[in-house]
């Protein structure tokens, strides 16, 4: 669209309409002030003229103010600045020698601002064409450089208004761009705002943000109930075994708000026999907020407690059941080994039966006499010496030779090498035979089982390895975890009971060393076992 259809088409903003009322003002003003001082001076030559001029004045100036020109197109409002030039062009005549001339500026200036180049063209012609004619007409005026640089000077302040209004509309037009931009902006912040508002409001675990004063800045609507809760137990706060009572002053959610950091604390709320609820509480540093601000997460979890607590006491029950019938059998297996009318053939195996039952018993013992099952696994006893590492192993693969051959499967021997180790044996080889069992139940027909035993410096290592079916990579990270069984052997008869990864791992560690594990389904599993291969102590001094 053409500028010129855009003046035609614009309608004149309540803004514009109070423009063209100051414009016009201050031209009627300077007009009026000008024909005052003409009139004291006693300068006008032709006073019928200069009341002319004053006339169109005020006719323009009332008209600016009386007329609601934002109801009309915006080409009507040039009807003023006409005027004004032509007001201009009677006390000129009526005056030549007051300076009116110069005035034209202001109108020519006004349209040039306007209306753009046709405003600043039209203006500038019209006003050369009046002040040509005014000076050609009488003839006692001499025709001087002025009858050049009057319109010329006409035509260049209208030139410098366009083009200062070209720059201010670019602004306005920047402005706007930026300030939509902005208002989108604040739109979209408010709408992400609400949005993560109503998802922290629907889990339901505890967010809340704190400043480093400890004052809570941002609480979803699970923190906001777990405040209540802590609030309602008053002094009702026990540690993580629900027995030790604590100053609430210690429990972590006000630990947290006075700056401490932490992961995963456990506190209790509410007394014993009452609705007492399980809190879990972390407290982190927030790295993208202002210098001491901190995020506290808490967790309901009592229920998952509740369990916990049931299968420790199922499996100390199930325990306490066990001791008394293993206790019986090794009794009447020590009176059939002392028995001299048993046959030298029975003796080995009863003796293989005896050696097992007391590792099942001291097993038994152990997860009975344990305080309860934590992250850090049972409570181990160690009666730790120096030992022969290769040896041990021989001897454990004696009483699995058997399951071996019914199993169909080969048993390779040819890595193991003598290592020394310091240790208890009886619990490094609860951790043998619990890896060779395992290489057996899960291995495939006719699959192979290679055992390695060699030292590296300080250290003694032991490799069981299998061709089995391996163990998929997202479970890799759980086999050591407490009653943990895989998806590809929870249905099958080969599953156990997910102990038994779990307890060598604590055995390993209580002796200063570590299990690993490495796996390729379908192709087969290797544990890696890193034992001390001499005391500590004495390696320190």
């Amino acid at each position: 669209m053409s500028s010129i259809s855009r003046m035609l088409s614009h309608r004149a903003s309540s803004a514009d309409a109070h423009g063209i009322r100051v414009i016009q003002l201050l031209i009627g003003g300077t007009l009026l002030i000008g024909c005052v001082l003409v009139m004291m001076d006693s300068q006008s030559e032709q006073i019928e003229l200069l009341l002319i001029g004053i006339a169109i004045a005020f006719l323009g100036t009332g008209a600016a103010v009386a007329l609601p020109w934002h109801r009309w197109p915006l080409w009507v409002t040039s009807v003023i600045p006409a005027l004004d030039i032509i007001a201009i062009g009677v006390l000129r005549e009526a005056s030549p020698s007051a300076g009116f001339a110069l005035l034209w500026a202001f109108p020519a200036m006004w349209a040039a601002w306007t209306w753009g180049i046709p405003g600043a063209v039209g203006s500038t012609v019209v006003i050369s064409l009046l002040y040509w004619i005014g000076t050609a007409v009488y003839a006692m005026r001499e025709f001087t450089a002025a009858a050049v640089l009057l319109p010329l000077s006409i035509a260049a302040a209208t030139a410098l208004a366009y083009l200062y209004a070209q720059r201010t509309a670019a602004q306005r037009r920047l402005l706007e761009r930026q300030s939509l931009a902005l208002r989108s902006a604040v739109e979209r912040a408010t709408r992400e705002e609400s949005l993560l508002g109503e998802v922290l409001d629907a889990v339901d675990f505890g967010v809340a943000k704190v400043s480093a004063r400890g004052e809570v800045l941002l609480a979803n609507a699970a923190s906001t109930a777990f405040m209540r809760l802590r609030r309602d137990a008053g002094d009702a706060v026990y540690a993580a075994d629900g027995l030790t009572r604590i100053d609430p002053e210690a429990s972590p959610n006000l630990r947290a708000r006075r700056g401490e950091l932490f992961e995963g604390e456990l506190a209790w709320f509410g007394a014993a026999g009452e609705d007492r609820r399980a809190l879990r509480t972390t407290s982190r540093v927030l790295t993208a907020g202002e210098a001491g601000e901190r995020l506290i997460i808490t967790t309901d979890v009592t229920e998952e407690q509740l369990a916990l607590r049931s299968r420790n006491d199922l499996v100390s029950s199930v325990s306490h059941e066990l001791r008394t019938p293993l206790t019986s059998i090794l009794g009447y297996l020590e009176l059939a080994i002392d028995n001299p009318a048993l046959p030298d053939a029975v003796r080995p195996n009863l003796q293989i039966a005896e050696r097992n039952a007391e590792r099942l018993l001291e097993l038994v013992t152990n997860i009975l006499t344990a305080p309860a099952y934590t992250r850090s696994g049972v409570e181990i006893r160690l009666d730790p010496r120096p030992f022969e590492m290769s040896s041990l192993v021989r001897e454990c693969l004696v009483d699995l030779e058997s399951r071996v051959a019914a199993a169909g499967l080969t048993l390779d021997l040819t890595g193991v090498e003598e290592a020394p180790v310091y240790g208890d044996p009886k619990r490094i080889a609860q951790v043998i035979e619990n890896l060779v069992s395992n290489a057996i139940k899960y291995n495939r027909e006719h699959g192979r089982i290679d055992i390695g035993v060699r030292r590296d410096g300080a250290h003694t290592w032991v490799v069981v390895r299998d061709t089995g079916q391996g163990i998929a990579k997202g479970e890799l990270g759980q086999v050591f975890d407490r009653f943990f069984r895989s998806d590809a052997v929870r249905n099958t008869s080969t599953h156990g009971h997910g102990l038994g990864l779990a307890i060598s791992r604590d055995i390993v560690r209580a002796h200063g060393g570590e299990i690993t594990v490495q796996s390729t389904p379908g192709e087969g599993t290797t544990f890696i076992v890193r034992l001390p291969a001499q005391d500590p102590k004495a390696a320190r001094s």
